[in-house]
């Protein structure tokens, strides 16, 4: 929800109220507040349905459902459930996959999310696709986003 809301605002004040500045701000803002753990985490949650039994390579969703299924077997999600997760602070080295977890686990037990990871794989690329026609330059919108 996070990447939706903060393109659809910036995009309706770059076309709409052609406030490309203001545009800029209202990003810069959102992405401080995202690395001070300010955004709700509501707007962070992704979600993936859980198709098949086996996949070719390891996903979030699933390795999730399997640590779910582990705590409590009963309430893990089944074959056709969405599954949604959030990414959270892990070691160094940590493959993506292995720093899924379920959204209530976090809140009950105060994990940290990993706000960098929303950052650079979540808002940087759509933020550089509507950005980077207007200001024409990587390197100023690199410096504006980070």
């Amino acid at each position: 929800m996070l990447v939706q809301t903060v393109i659809d605002t910036a995009l309706r004040k770059m076309l709409i109220d052609k406030d490309v500045e203001g545009a800029q701000q209202y990003t810069k803002n959102i992405i401080a507040d995202l690395l001070q753990n300010k955004v709700d985490m509501s707007q962070l949650v992704i979600t993936k349905a859980l198709s098949k039994a086996d996949y070719a390579n390891k996903q979030p969703h699933v390795e999730l459902a399997e640590k779910m299924r582990k705590r409590d077997p009963g309430s893990a999600p089944a074959l056709g459930d969405r599954v949604a997760y959030v990414i959270v602070k892990g070691a160094k080295g940590d493959q993506f996959f292995k720093r899924s977890e379920d959204p209530i686990f976090v809140l009950e037990n105060n994990i940290p999310l990993d706000t960098q990871y929303y950052l650079e794989n979540q808002l940087s690329k759509p933020l550089l696709r509507i950005f980077e026609p207007i200001l024409h330059e990587k390197a100023n919108l690199l410096c504006m986003c980070f």
